[in-house]
């Protein structure tokens, strides 16, 4: 240092700013923040798949089954440049679906890996009801009332229904072809509807008896049966009887014909498809039929018969 002369220890002095040269370069800043446009720019957004003729519900008609297997067609899908993309769907086509509706999940993924979902619901429809049970039999005591019937062969079978008036209660609903109701007043009459199900709850024709809780003279099949195979002829037991006397009567749309007589000692007659009578041969054609039963007292050969023990007619259908 000399003379008057002073050196600056400070590298690089600058001049100091003033408040009004401050004050542009904040408005500056921000001016430049609020322009429009004026935003960073980063990295472009994947666009996923696209899931096109996507039905939302597909329906398969089945009848008789609890399951079944679906080869159904998959979805379609496309990337962005509307090239198709393979589709995985959950169950897959070729699974097995059950009655009902199964949602199934399916998922797209393209070159880049980027994916998309959508689902849809499979719904496997019965709506079919199942062939109608045959040869309703019922017979009744004080105590109780048996039904019993006969379920066609088909596997569009579940199970059966009976449902009893008065008040509607449904006494059976399961497998089997009989059941005894034991919850009825003696005396007291009855109607029943017995219908079978399937699988998916279809109901079919129901069918309709009336029974009394006492015990008849003839046991079964009751008045007006409807059958279509030769029924089991059963009455009670009559006081001093050696014998009975059973006779079935073709009517149609002459006179009555008896087309049998015979004369069993059990109570109780089996009927055949085919049998002689007269010298001719007989078979039971569908049509309708009374049947009457006698008690027989002594020898056969004295022809001596007790009062009318009681007439039913049946029906044999196709």
């Amino acid at each position: 240092m000399t003379g008057n002369t002073h050196l600056s220890l400070v590298p690089n002095a600058r001049k100091p700013r003033t408040r009004a040269a401050l004050a542009t370069l904040v408005l500056g800043a921000v001016a430049a923040i609020a322009t429009p446009g004026a935003v960073a720019v980063g990295p472009a957004q994947a666009q996923p798949p696209t899931f096109v003729q996507v039905n939302p519900v597909v329906v398969v008609n089945v009848n008789g089954v609890r399951e079944t297997v679906v080869d159904y067609a998959l979805p379609l899908a496309q990337n962005t440049a509307g090239s198709l993309l393979p589709v995985l769907c959950d169950p897959a086509p070729g699974s097995i679906f059950p009655l009902g509706e199964t949602t199934v999940n399916c998922i797209a993924t393209d070159a880049d890996g980027t994916q998309a979902n959508t689902s849809f619901v499979l719904r496997v429809s019965d709506t079919v009801p199942p062939p109608a049970a045959t040869d309703l039999i019922v017979r009744g005591n004080r105590s109780s009332i048996k039904l019993r019937w006969h379920l066609p062969a088909s596997h569009d079978i579940a199970g059966t229904e009976i449902v009893r008036y008065p008040g509607e209660f449904v006494v059976f609903h399961g497998t089997g072809t009989s059941f005894t109701d034991t919850d009825v007043k003696a005396g007291s009459s009855y109607r029943y509807m017995v219908s079978g199900y399937d699988w998916a709850n279809n109901r079919a024709r129901p069918i309709q008896v009336h029974a009394t809780a006492t015990k008849a003279r003839l046991a079964e099949p009751q008045d007006w049966a409807k059958l279509t195979q030769p029924p089991l002829l059963s009455w009670a037991p009559a006081p001093r009887a050696d014998y009975y006397n059973v006779q079935l009567w073709a009517i149609g749309a002459g006179p009555p014909r008896k087309v049998l007589s015979i004369w069993p000692k059990a109570t109780r007659l089996q009927l055949s498809p085919r049998w002689t009578f007269g010298g001719k041969t007989y078979e039971l054609a569908p049509g309708r039929y009374r049947w009457y039963v006698w008690p027989g007292l002594g020898q056969q050969s004295e022809g001596r018969y007790g009062d009318l023990m009681g007439s039913h007619v049946f029906v044999v259908v196709k």
